[in-house]
């Protein structure tokens, strides 16, 4: 066994599609086919189920990828350490995304400001893997509830607000209760978000009207200050939107947050790129304590 059959196995799983894989690698397809067949023989097990022109990790399969990912996550961390005590690191960091969509420009424009020679590689999260076994230096996401681990920071803990269109008369309260909402024109996450799941328990306790079920914020914000409907909605999602038309108004008897967290994997080596854009994000987000 060699860390290239592993690189090649690795990313075939990731894309689904040893063509892809190839064409990434910028080899002929039959290069990264041979390393996972000879790869297969050696360990004498088979990785995939084919199906449809689709790679699928069978069980034997997720036990490879998750031993693969720590390892080639290890020896990219010495080359790293090393790189750093010689002096030699490469200026890289690859972050990873599933939160704040509406803020990142401003992080990462800002952070380039601050430390021009650190290129930035922005990651799509991938939740057909788990997080433990991604490609990444840093993640930033969120959780709905507060937690303690030795490879994450808390940044930042938000509320989740009631958005009301600045034409609606209850934009110019403080708070609403509830039973206040009951009628109102609503816009739902679908059943796949998140904050749907976080919400869930407190649309009981009352009966909106339910005008349309949007998960993109752009799109959601947008709607919003329309007036086509109020929505929950976290507090920086507002902050991150300078066209937002409305307003952020507390509801009396709903007490909900979340924590948005720094993580890394576990056991992992922070350079200093990583330490810089740890540094750099608690104070961006500090404005909005």
């Amino acid at each position: 066994m060699d860390l290239q059959q592993l690189i090649y196995f690795k990313r075939a799983a990731e894309l689904g599609n040893i063509s892809a894989a190839a064409r990434e690698f910028r080899v002929v397809q039959s290069a990264v086919s041979t390393q996972i067949k000879n790869l297969e023989y050696e360990l004498g097990a088979e990785f995939f189920e084919r199906t449809h022109n689709r790679l699928v990790l069978n069980d034997n399969g997720r036990i490879l990828y998750r031993h693969a990912s720590e390892i080639l996550g290890l020896v990219k961390d010495a080359g790293k350490e090393l790189a750093d005590i010689a002096g030699k690191q490469q200026k890289e960091l690859t972050l990873s995304v599933e939160t704040v969509p509406l803020l990142l420009p401003d992080i990462i424009q800002g952070f380039c400001r601050s430390y021009p020679d650190i290129k930035i590689r922005l990651l799509q999260y991938q939740k057909d893997f788990e997080m433990e076994n991604l490609e990444y230096d840093l993640m930033l996401n969120f959780s709905p509830e507060a937690r303690k681990e030795e490879n994450s920071i808390l940044i930042y803990e938000e509320e989740i607000l009631l958005a009301v269109p600045f034409s609606h008369p209850l934009s110019g309260r403080d708070s609403v209760r509830l039973e206040e909402l009951s009628g109102e024109a609503f816009i739902e996450r679908s059943s796949l978000s998140e904050l749907r799941v976080m919400t869930e328990a407190y649309f009981r306790l009352f009966r909106p009207q339910v005008v349309a079920v949007c998960d993109y914020p752009p799109m959601l914000n947008a709607l919003i200050s329309s007036g086509v409907g109020m929505a929950f909605l976290p507090r920086l999602s507002a902050a991150g939107d300078g066209e937002a038309e409305f307003a952020l108004v507390r509801v009396a008897d709903f007490s909900l947050k979340r924590w948005i967290y720094m993580k890394w994997r576990k056991n992992s080596y922070l350079s200093e790129p990583m330490q810089c854009f740890l540094n750099y994000a608690e104070a961006f987000f500090g404005k909005y304590s």
